[in-house]
């Protein structure tokens, strides 16, 4: 599944803004109908789907699509923790207990991984709309 879902999200390190977003999209739509995870990874794996949704449309100027998938995301984290065999992680603790701007770091550093590579879309972003964290260097 982890290899599955490193190919369905290279449009998303590899894309356009818009490509990069109908990625997002697609993995979560392919998340929600796959009976292949158990409950808690689903939830696990959409929030941050959510999340990374949330970061694309701040960055890219779409301030209402944002909020849609903030709030989608804090929904599917709060379902992991709820599930029978949740742990209390303190980074899903600490994540849910944050402003949302702090979720920009998250999402660059989750990005970067061990590559310290960046999504390709962020390089067509020439004006960041007012409150966006640039991404991490």
């Amino acid at each position: 599944m982890v290899a599955e879902d490193d190919a369905m999200l290279a449009p998303y390190m590899t894309g356009d803004v818009e490509e990069a977003r109908q990625c997002l999209k697609n993995s979560v739509q392919h998340l929600k109908t796959s009976g292949l995870l158990n409950r808690r990874a689903q939830a696990d794996f959409l929030s941050i789907d959510y999340i990374r949704l949330f970061v694309l449309e701040s960055r890219s100027g779409h301030p209402a699509a944002a909020q849609d998938a903030l709030m989608l995301g804090q929904y599917w984290r709060s379902r992991s923790l709820e599930l029978p065999n949740a742990t209390n992680d303190e980074e899903i603790v600490y994540m849910m207990s944050e402003a949302p701007a702090k979720f920009f770091k998250y999402v660059d550093a989750l990005d970067a991984g061990d590559t310290g590579r960046k999504p390709a879309y962020l390089k067509s972003l020439t004006n960041l709309p007012p409150n966006s964290p640039e991404p991490l260097p």
